[in-house]
Formats: C-alpha cells, structure tokens, sequence
C-alpha cells in the first residue's frame, strides 16, 4: 500500500508488544509513554494520508530509534 512510514513504527511496537506478551519484561511508564508515541504517530500518519491522499514519507527517525532500543533492551532479558 505504499505506508512504510506507519508501518515501519507499527511492526516495531508490534514486537514490543510480542516481547511483553511472551514475558520478556513487564510493561512499565517508559513502555507505556513510547507505545502512546506510537499512537499519536499513527493518527498524524493517516490524517495526513487522508488530507493528501498519500503517505507523507516522514520517518519518525527518534521514535524508530526508540522502539529499537526497547526491543533490543526486551531481548536481552
């Protein structure tokens, strides 16, 4: 579909979510407010898919990095 910007974020949060779920780590506010980031992300995302009628191709290279960091740091335990 041409979404790579949501869908890079989503399938992050996706495995953080798997990590959880399969009890590597527990949900904590730091999880919490990154998965929220997500969210926020994903609604500037498809608003600005449903204005333009497009993916805008912005990256979230802080946010990506982030949820990297958390799946890497979940692997880990």
């Amino acid at each position: 579909l041409g979404l790579t910007s949501l869908e890079s974020f989503c399938h992050r949060a996706e495995s953080i979510l798997d990590a959880l779920r399969s009890g590597r780590g527990q949900m904590n506010p730091e999880i919490s407010s990154l998965l929220l980031e997500v969210v926020d992300a994903g609604r500037e995302t498809l608003a600005t898919i449903q204005r333009q009628g497009i993916d805008s191709g912005v990256s979230y290279p802080e946010l990506n990095n982030k949820l990297e960091q958390t799946i890497v740091e979940l692997r880990a335990l």
